[in-house]
């Protein structure tokens, strides 16, 4: 399709020498058109010394068009690159419009800060309802976690719950150096953080998810980065695939898997324990639980009504246990699944455990 030296037998799709860093996404808005169904965001080149976000279009994922003459992002400070990694762009079906989240840099008092006077690398917002159109970027709310140099986002909606935001940032260690024959400065692993709003993220879990690991061709500056995107790879399996070896001839993506649903965990230790969810509603018949036990664990469910009393039938006494491993496990209380009489009123849910569990997640269909 693109020549390159004389000649076409590559797979390059677009050659513009002023768009990098490209981040695809197939576009599931139902008014989208149909020669825009899959859509991407890009570095562009400086306009008057500020980076630039450039938006670009494609029918088939294979023939793309920069949608418009001028950028669609341009960045605030023209001190530093802002743009200057992967940045992300979805479409968010829960609140209908597009979502972008970029590189910054972050002062901690929630101004835009260049890398040469201090500051974190950190998150950028920005969402738009036709592609074109943005808000000005902000810096997303992580609470009042420890500022990290957080180098790329990997931001994607969690396929099996749209609702769901997660991330996936590269974390970037400045000032450290394991290789006496490395020469640039820094080491990196990927952390995981959650989100419901868009907005304000959670970063309970600082440890890393992919950890640096025995292998010395990792503890290098800038390894270790998650790719877009959690991907369904078997009934049981999803996976996220992220770069190895940066800077060296080996360098390369690697799969990492995780268990369906299985990121993180309620875990109870060999003495038991049990949680109490928020009130909800829900629409559906059965409750499913993903769960893991040992042989001599065990998990009841007990569904509670809005003043906080055990609903006839569904009572704790009532509910089979459970125990195994299973992704898709139907709870009943005396071989009944139905709950569909439930529907539309607030319940809680109560989830007991015995021994070792883990319990990764809940849901009604």
């Amino acid at each position: 399709m693109v020549e390159y030296n004389g000649l076409t037998d590559n797979n390059i799709l677009i050659r513009d020498d002023g768009i990098t860093n490209l981040a695809v996404f197939r576009d599931d808005n139902p008014e989208a058109a149909d020669d825009e169904r899959y859509k991407a965001i890009a570095k562009g080149p400086k306009t008057d010394g500020r980076a630039t976000i450039r938006g670009l279009t494609s029918p088939d994922g294979f023939h793309w068009k920069i949608i418009e003459a001028d950028p669609i992002l341009v960045a605030s400070d023209d001190g530093w690159p802002m743009f200057d990694s992967t940045n992300v762009a979805i479409w968010d079906e829960v609140q209908g419009r597009y979502v972008a989240y970029m590189r910054g840099w972050f002062d901690g008092k929630g101004h835009v800060s260049s890398g040469h006077r201090g500051g974190v690398r950190s998150i950028r917002r920005s969402v738009s309802r036709d592609f074109r159109t943005w808000t000005s970027p902000e810096f997303i709310d992580m609470g009042d976690s420890e500022p990290e140099h957080l180098y790329t986002n990997a931001a994607t909606p969690y396929f099996r719950a749209p609702h769901i935001y997660l991330m996936f940032p590269r974390r970037f260690v400045v000032g450290r150096k394991l290789r006496d024959d490395w020469t640039e400065d820094g080491l990196s692993d990927a952390v995981f953080m959650s989100n419901r709003d868009g907005v304000h993220w959670d970063r309970r879990f600082m440890e890393p998810l992919i950890p640096t690991g025995r292998d010395i061709d990792d503890w290098t500056d800038r390894s270790l980065t998650p790719g877009v995107g959690l991907v369904p790879t078997g009934p049981d399996e999803m996976s996220i695939f992220y770069k190895e070896h940066n800077r060296l001839p080996t360098v390369r993506m690697r799969r990492g898997a995780f268990r369906t649903d299985g990121i993180v965990s309620l875990y109870s230790t060999y003495g038991g324990g049990e949680f109490l969810t928020h009130p909800l509603t829900f629409e559906g018949d059965e409750l499913v639980l993903n769960y893991a036990t040992s042989a001599a664990g065990s998990i009841r469910v007990e569904v509670l009504d809005g003043h906080g009393a055990p609903v006839a039938g569904r009572s704790l006494a009532e509910c089979d246990e459970i125990f195994g491993d299973d992704i898709e496990h139907v709870v009943t209380w005396r071989g009944n699944s139905n709950v569909g009489d439930l529907t539309e009123r607030p319940v809680r849910l109560r989830v007991v455990s015995a021994n070792y569990a883990d319990f990764y997640s809940v849901r009604f269909r």
